[in-house]
C-alpha cells in the first residue's frame, strides 16, 4: 500500500517476505497548442487566434475585402496554398497563421501609400474585427466612454479580437473607475487588469509568441507555453482547461539560463480556471498541468508550503503516512527524505 517510484520503468527491490505489487494506469489527456492568427489590412482570416486539442483539424478562411486579393499566406513563414479560400491542417504544435493582401491590379511591392498602421480605416473597406465589449464590437474610443460610464469598481469583458495593444485611453480610463477588466486573447486565455493596482498610465501590450522551451523533463500535459515582453501594467493571466481537469495544479515555469525554473503552482477551480499571477513580465513561460503539484515540499499535495508538510514528512518516516507527492518532498535536496526536510521547511516558512 505504500507508494513507490520507478527508475525509467522499473522498480528494483528484495524479495524478503510476501508482497502485493499494484500498478494503476490512466488516460494521457491530449495536449494543447495555439494557432496564432495574424491578419493584414484589407481581409479578415476566421477564425483568429485560439487553442486546439493536438490533432484537431483546422480550417481558417480567408477572405479579401472588396478590390483586394490575396499577396501570400503562410504557416510559421513557409508559403502554403489556399483551397476555395480556405487552408485546412491538423494542429501538432503551436504555429503561426498569417495572411498578407494586395489592392487588385496591384504589385506585391507594395499599396502605395497605406504606410502600415492600426490606426484606422481611411478607405472605408476595411472589415477586420473591432474589439467587443460586453460581446458588442466597438471602437476603442466608444469602449473608453463606456468604461468611464462605470460605477467604480464596476467590471467589463473585452474580447480583443486579433488585437495584442489595448491604447493607453483605455488604461487611464480602467484606472480612473478602478475597473476590473478581463481582456479575452483566446477562448484559452485571458489577461485580467484591476484599475485599483495601476500605478503608471500606460498602453497595455499582451503581444505574444507560442514558446518553444524544452519540457520534456517536467511531468505532466502541456498547458500553455508562451513568450512576450512586459505587459506594461499589472496583468493576471487566466488560463481555461477543460473542466476533467479541474481540481489538478497549473504548474507555471520560467526560462532562466536555457532552463525552465518553476514559479508558482495554481490549483484548476471546479470551472476549469486557472488565474496566474507574476508572468507580466517579460519572458518566456510554460504552464504544465499535473494531478500533482510541483512546489518542493509539498509532500501532502495541496500547493502551499506550510506546517503540515513538515508534520506530514515526520509522519511518512515513521510509517505513519503515505505522502501523496513523495518525489518532490526532498526539501533539502540532499536526496534523502528525512527530518531534516521538515526541519527545514519549518525554518523557509519563518524566515
Amino acid at each position: 500500500g505504500k507508494a513507490v517510484t520507478l527508475t525509467n520503468g522499473n522498480y528494483t527491490f528484495k524479495v524478503t517476505a510476501n508482497c502485493t505489487f499494484e500498478a494503476e494506469f490512466e488516460a494521457i489527456p491530449a495536449d494543447r497548442y495555439t494557432v496564432t492568427v495574424k491578419c493584414g489590412e484589407h481581409g479578415t482570416v476566421t477564425p483568429g487566434t485560439a487553442d486546439y486539442e493536438s490533432g484537431t483539424e483546422v480550417t481558417l478562411t480567408v477572405t479579401p475585402d472588396s478590390g483586394y486579393r490575396v499577396k501570400s499566406v503562410t504557416l510559421d513563414g513557409k508559403a502554403v496554398t489556399l483551397t476555395n479560400g480556405k487552408y485546412i491542417f491538423k494542429v501538432t504544435a503551436n504555429c503561426t497563421f498569417e495572411a498578407e493582401f494586395v489592392k487588385k491590379g496591384g504589385s506585391s511591392g507594395g499599396t502605395g501609400g497605406s504606410g502600415g498602421s492600426s490606426g484606422g480605416s481611411a478607405g472605408g473597406s476595411s472589415t477586420r474585427s473591432l474589439p467587443a465589449i460586453n460581446g458588442i464590437e466597438k471602437s476603442w474610443q466608444t469602449i473608453v466612454s463606456d468604461i468611464s460610464r462605470l460605477p467604480e469598481g464596476g467590471s467589463a469583458v473585452i474580447a480583443l479580437n486579433g488585437e495584442t495593444v489595448v491604447p493607453v485611453e483605455v488604461v487611464r480610463a480602467i484606472s480612473d473607475v478602478k475597473a476590473k477588466v478581463e481582456f479575452v486573447v483566446s477562448t484559452a486565455k485571458s489577461w485580467m487588469i484591476d484599475g485599483a493596482k495601476i500605478t503608471t498610465v500606460c498602453a497595455a501590450d499582451f503581444t505574444a509568441l507560442p514558446g518553444n522551451a524544452d519540457k520534456t523533463s517536467l511531468r505532466g500535459v502541456n498547458g500553455a507555453a508562451f513568450k512576450g515582453g512586459d505587459t506594461g501594467v499589472p496583468a493576471v493571466l487566466k488560463l481555461t482547461f477543460r473542466k476533467e481537469f479541474a481540481g489538478q495544479f497549473a504548474n507555471v515555469y520560467k526560462l532562466a539560463d536555457n532552463r525552465l525554473v518553476f514559479l508558482q503552482c495554481v490549483k484548476i477551480t471546479a470551472d476549469g480556471t486557472a488565474l496566474i499571477s507574476g508572468v507580466n513580465a517579460a519572458g518566456e513561460y510554460a504552464v504544465m498541468v499535473c494531478e500533482y503539484s510541483d512546489l518542493i515540499g509539498d509532500i501532502n499535495n495541496d500547493g502551499v508550503l506550510n506546517a503540515l508538510d513538515a508534520s506530514a514528512i515526520l509522519r511518512h518516516i515513521t510509517g505513519i503516512f503515505e505522502g501523496a507527492d513523495i518525489l518532490f518532498a526532498d526539501f533539502n535536496n540532499d536526496g534523502t527524505v528525512n527530518a531534516l526536510d521538515a526541519s527545514a521547511i519549518l525554518k523557509a516558512i519563518i524566515e
